[in-house]
């Protein structure tokens, strides 16, 4: 037939016995495992770096519990260098900058939280609403805080906390 599909099982034989063959079999073999192992890793890296960050997390929220504000700000933004996208701990990061006197860099904080991941939490607008207040803006607090009834009206009690 002259098809490779046509080889005997003494063809297939003969060529399981061919050293070419046998290393370019390990050849491949070896580069799947490698491939298997080099994604695992990654998902571990990842991982590793997730719980990190949660870590800090937790620690930046202690630091501001006890009014450690600048600690808090330090330990946050490594938290957010590691996990960009963690809207709790940019969330508190912008409530620590207001606590220390900035309430502008506060500000830019938590509207990057709802411009930018498009995030409608009740607890940013009260946040952005206490922001609005420490610049003056009464108008804008007003709207930030009527948002905060509006998206809470289900969950009051995550206006408080």
């Amino acid at each position: 037939m002259g098809s490779v599909f046509a080889a005997s099982g003494d063809d297939l034989f003969q060529l399981l016995q061919e050293p070419w063959f046998l290393k370019s079999i390990a050849a491949v073999l070896l580069f799947v495992l490698v491939l298997v192992l080099s994604r695992g890793l990654r998902r571990v890296a990842t991982e590793l770096e997730r719980r990190k960050a949660l870590a800090d997390y937790v620690r930046g929220l202690d630091e501001f519990l006890r009014g450690d504000f600048h600690e808090s700000i330090k330990t946050l933004e490594r938290v957010l260098e590691r996990d960009p996208e963690n809207v709790e701990a940019r969330i508190a990061l912008g409530d620590c900058y207001r606590e220390i006197g900035d309430a502008a860099e506060a500000k830019k904080h938590h509207h990057h939280v709802h411009k930018v991941f498009g995030n409608e939490l009740a607890r940013n607008f009260v946040s952005l609403g206490r922001d609005e207040l420490a610049l003056g803006h009464y108008d804008r607090a007003v709207e930030a805080f009527e948002k905060s009834l509006e998206l809470s009206k289900d969950e009051p009690d995550t206006l408080w906390s």
